[in-house]
């Protein structure tokens, strides 16, 4: 789909993907309302990545300056938010931490300097 190899890093955490995020809900009352962590911020399901990663490369976004944006092909979706942004990693490896894409400000920002520095924000942002 990219044209790019799958990082290892990336490869190591969904074989062995951290059961803390296997159950972990999104909502803050602990009901399944929002679904879970792992369906959403992190997706360790290989047809929930393709699907996410297809729907951001349908067609492009108009950047508030005008032009038009289409998604990288060396970023790979990971997961979303739930409001129209994205987390991502870069896969031609100028950045080794995760992205997050804001949809509105139509840009990337670096938001953890690795992998495992994500799965430990994800772990301690919606710990019960």
């Amino acid at each position: 789909l990219t044209g790019f190899e799958i990082r290892d890093d990336y490869a190591r955490l969904i074989n062995a993907f951290p059961s803390q995020l296997m159950n972990i809900q999104r909502a803050d009352n602990g009901s399944d309302a929002e679904g879970q962590v792992n369906n959403v911020e992190l997706m360790n399901g290989m047809t929930d990545v393709l699907d996410i990663n297809h729907e951001v490369r349908l067609g492009s976004v108009e950047h508030p300056d005008g032009h038009e944006f289409f998604w990288p092909d060396q970023v790979l979706a990971i997961g979303e938010n739930g409001e129209g942004d994205y987390y991502a990693i870069d896969l031609a490896g100028e950045y080794t931490g995760v992205l997050f894409f804001d949809h509105q400000l139509v840009e990337f920002e670096e938001i953890t300097e690795s992998l495992d520095e994500y799965v430990e924000l994800l772990q301690e942002s919606f710990a019960a």
